[in-house]
Formats: structure tokens, C-alpha cells, sequence
């Protein structure tokens, strides 16, 4: 039988502790100066040369689109360190040593992983309607249509991402390096599927923006060449000889959610439940035989087996040198000189980060850096 007491308590527990890191704040925010950049449209998305009106859909369906990408990639990284941190503390030595299954601790972490990143999108979303009450005619403001596709884009993907969080954490293959590579590859997949037209992949609406957005464009412009582009686009928006470039404006009532469309976003809310249930099996519960402590273990054992002693009548021989090689003066001592730089520092720390990575990693991380 769940006791839900214990759950309750394990849920909130982990949300305070991680709400309360540097990290969460240092990326929440991150977020909010990116949201300032789209609400401002200092980053934006542009279909061609034409220009939606500003309004509450337009708003909504812009700050969902960009939280949900944020969030898919940082978020997973931000909340990807719960199960690591209990067994690293100990924690989980303790938690393995009650009645406590498997399941239920994956569960509550799940759970907090949910509200960790559901808290970020909804101080993202309060930041957004600061800025139109703020910055545009408030009378225009529409609650309902703002917070439409918000509830129907990042909500459903911040859960799949707290599933992945816990499926990478519990798996002794994926929790490490490897791990976060690979996830990093399946979101790239999963943002880009959108723009290729795979309905069922796109977890961060974009599908169905873009071609909400093309609908309302061409009942307008019948036939007209609609292109996306997407950056700091007004940095360089300049026509022939310097001349600013003219927008034709187009009104659009936002995202017609019909029941289909309604389904496709509903998926990434049972999928993460089985993500979960993969999860439950690979978990070792803090079980230290199925740690690599004990295969580092056995790297000692044979280490120390091939080590050669010395033989008992070269015993006093070897010790003899020993002392004679120890017996130094600290004048014998280098002196170091004092002529530290900034410049020589700075190489050193960039060494000693770059060298505990594999070189197929450095060189993939480069690759990624360059294709993007």
C-alpha cells in the first residue's frame, strides 16, 4: 500500500532543497532575461516579411515555444543530479536500509522534478504578463488565450523531461558523460522535429505554430512565399541602401486547438509514465555491489598484486638509500618564483578542465559547438 504521507513528505523534502541552489536561480534567471528578449522582440521569430500583431496569443505562443526549448535542454541538466546527490551524501544508503521501494522513490522524484520545472515556466509566464500589462494597452490583455498554449506546450514536455531525468539518473550507464551527450542529441531531435513536419515528435509546438501562423498568413496573402527565420533579427533588418525594410501586418487569433491537436499534446503526458517504468528495473535502490566502487575494487586488488616487493636481503639496502635520499635541506628545495599571470592561470585552469574529458569527446563537443 503507497503511504502518501511519506510521499508527500519525500516530494516536498526535494523541491525545497533544489529551489533553494544557486543552480536554480542562476538559470531561472537566465530564462527571464531570454523571456525579456522575445517579449521585447529583441529575439524573435519571423515568418518572411510579414509581422503578426502584438497580442495575447501571439505572446502566449511565443514565450511557450521558447521556455519549452530552454527548459528541454537546461532544465533536464538542472534537475538530472537528485538521485546522485543522495547517494553521493549518503542518503541513499539510508533510504536502501528502509521499506521504502523502488518505485515510490522514483516516483517522488519525479514528481518534484515536475514542480521544480513547473515552477520556472510559471514564474516565466507571471513575467510575461508583467510585461504586456507594463508595456502594451492592458484592456487587450486576454488571461485565457495567454495561458492557452502555455498550459498546452512546455506543461506537457517539463514532464517528459523530469521521466529522462530519472531514467538517465537510475541507469549506471547513462548517468554519467555518455549519458548527458546522448540526451543532448535526443533534444535536439525532438526541437527540430517541428520544423521538418513530424507532428508526433514535436514537443515544442512548433509544428503547429508555424503552420497556425502560415493559415492566417495566406487568407490574407493568398499564394505568398513564407519563410521562418529566428535570432536577433532586427540587428540586421536593413533593405537596399540602408532602407528599413516594410512588414505587411497580419492578425492572428492564435492556435485552433481541435481535437486532434489536443491529443498530439496529451502524448507527452503518458509517455513519461513509461519512461518512469523503464527506470524502475535499472534502479540498483543504492545497492553499493552494483556501484562501480566494486569494480574499482578490483582494479586495486590486481594492482597491488603486480607490484613486485623487495626481496628480504636487499631489504636493509633499500632502506638504507631511501633515508640517505630523504635527508634533503630546504635550501636543496627549488625556490618558485613569484611572476604569476593572469594569462599563464587561465591556461592552466583550461588544461585542468579540458583534461579530465576523453579526447573523442573534446572533438565531439566541438563538432556540436560548429553545427549549431
Amino acid at each position: 500500500m503507497v503511504d502518501l504521507g511519506c510521499l508527500y513528505q519525500l516530494i516536498l523534502a526535494d523541491f525545497r532543497e533544489r529551489t533553494r541552489r544557486y543552480s536554480y536561480l542562476l538559470i531561472l534567471m537566465t530564462a527571464l532575461f531570454f523571456s525579456y528578449l522575445v517579449l521585447t522582440d529583441s529575439y524573435s521569430i519571423r515568418f518572411g516579411l510579414f509581422q503578426c500583431q502584438y497580442n495575447s496569443d501571439w505572446v502566449g505562443t511565443i514565450l511557450a515555444s521558447a521556455s519549452t526549448v530552454m527548459f528541454t535542454i537546461f532544465g533536464f541538466y538542472l534537475v538530472k543530479n537528485s538521485i546522485s546527490r543522495d547517494r553521493h551524501t549518503g542518503v541513499g544508503q539510508i533510504i536502501a536500509s528502509t521499506t521504502l521501494s523502488r518505485s515510490m522513490y522514483l516516483f517522488s522524484k519525479f514528481i518534484s522534478n515536475i514542480l521544480v520545472l513547473w515552477s520556472m515556466v510559471a514564474v516565466l509566464s507571471l513575467a510575461g504578463v508583467a510585461t504586456i500589462l507594463f508595456g502594451t494597452d492592458a484592456g487587450s490583455f486576454n488571461l485565457i488565450r495567454y495561458y492557452t498554449p502555455i498550459i498546452m506546450i512546455p506543461v506537457p514536455a517539463m514532464v517528459l523531461v523530469s521521466a529522462m531525468a530519472v531514467l538517465f539518473e537510475s541507469s549506471r550507464w547513462l548517468r554519467g558523460t555518455w549519458g548527458n551527450i546522448l540526451y543532448f542529441y535526443i533534444a535536439e531531435i525532438l526541437m527540430v522535429a517541428g520544423i521538418f513536419e513530424l507532428r508526433w515528435l514535436d514537443m515544442a509546438g512548433l509544428h503547429l505554430f508555424s503552420q497556425s501562423i502560415k493559415q492566417a498568413i495566406w487568407q490574407i496573402y493568398p499564394g505568398a512565399k513564407i519563410g521562418i527565420e529566428m535570432g536577433f533579427i532586427k540587428m540586421f533588418d536593413s533593405g537596399e541602401g540602408g532602407e528599413e525594410i516594410v512588414f505587411q501586418p497580419f492578425e492572428w487569433d492564435g492556435i485552433g486547438w481541435s481535437g486532434e491537436e489536443i491529443l498530439s499534446r496529451l502524448v507527452w503526458l503518458f509517455i513519461p509514465l513509461i519512461v518512469v517504468g523503464l527506470a524502475i528495473p535499472v534502479f540498483d535502490r543504492f545497492d553499493p555491489s552494483h556501484s562501480k566502487h566494486r569494480a574499482k575494487s578490483r582494479k586495486n586488488k590486481k594492482s597491488n598484486k603486480s607490484i613486485k616487493h623487495p626481496q628480504n636481503t636487499n631489504d636493509q639496502t633499500s632502506a638504507n638509500s631511501i633515508s640517505q635520499t630523504t635527508e634533503l635541506s630546504y635550501r636543496q628545495i627549488a625556490v618558485i618564483p613569484h611572476n604569476y599571470s593572469l594569462i599563464s592561470m587561465l591556461r592552466a585552469e583550461l588544461r585542468l578542465a579540458i583534461k579530465r574529458f576523453h579526447p573523442i569527446m573534446q572533438v565531439i563537443s566541438i563538432v556540436i559547438i560548429l553545427g549549431q
